[in-house]
């Protein structure tokens, strides 16, 4: 793969982080819906863990995708 192409990768994974993000955010404010269930509690909480944990690995591989275009940059 190109420099240019781990970047646009890259792009794609940051936008998703966002996306994720955002999603993260809004199953935590469920979470202040009064009169949930415990299951409904237990289920708003999984989901927000796994957009929290979805943000933050798409995070990592971008971060560790523009490193790498760095490089190929730095050895042309």
């Amino acid at each position: 793969m190109t420099s240019d192409e781990l970047r646009t990768w890259a792009a794609e994974l940051r936008t998703k982080s966002a996306q994720a993000s955002q999603a993260h955010a809004q199953a935590a404010r469920k979470l202040l819906t009064p009169q949930l269930s415990k299951s409904q509690t237990s289920a708003i909480q999984v989901e927000a863990n796994v957009h929290d944990c979805m943000a933050r690995r798409n995070r990592q591989w971008a971060d560790a995708l523009e490193v790498v275009a760095y490089e190929i940059d730095e050895d042309a």
